[in-house]
């Protein structure tokens, strides 16, 4: 009977650890399908940190190019700047050049009235003065004309 009853016991222990080998071996089914799915969720994360470490080098070449770019048009800014600088100290001394261009132009417009002038006033003295001495020689021809004959007078005259 002992036999029996350690037999019943045994097969009471291998009742047992076949149920908990069941359950273990449910459990380790279980914590396979656990560890299935976290390892798909893992490779899905190290996906996006992926596509997040590319966008985020994207960013960075982005950054980079607008800081050029930023550096760039602020040197372009400073190059207009200075050129605008110097086209408006280059009007500023063309203004004052033609200004006294201006001037000039006016003194020697001027000039140029006086000497017209004076050149009027000397020719009236030229002709006034030949007019006086050419009178009397006029009236000496002209009493040298009676004394030779009409025709030659006609061609000396004219």
């Amino acid at each position: 009977m002992l036999r029996i009853l350690k037999e019943a016991s045994l097969e009471e222990t291998i009742k047992n650890l076949q149920k908990e080998n069941d359950t273990h071996m449910q459990k380790e089914a279980s914590l396979e399908m656990k560890l299935l799915q976290l390892q798909s969720e893992k490779d899905s994360w190290l996906q996006k940190e992926a596509g997040f470490e590319e966008k985020i080098n994207k960013l960075i070449d982005e950054t980079a190019i607008l800081s050029l770019k930023g550096n760039s048009t602020k040197e372009t800014v400073d190059s207009l700047s200075g050129d605008n600088t110097r086209l408006q100290a280059k009007v500023m001394e063309l203004e004052e050049s033609s200004n006294y261009l201006l001037r000039e132009n006016q003194q020697l417009a001027e000039s140029m009235s006086g000497l017209q002038s004076q050149i009027q006033n000397l020719e009236k003295s030229i002709a006034s003065a030949h007019a006086s001495t050419m009178q009397p020689m006029v009236f000496s021809i002209l009493a040298d004309c009676h004394i030779l004959d009409w025709s030659s007078v006609s061609a000396v005259c004219s």
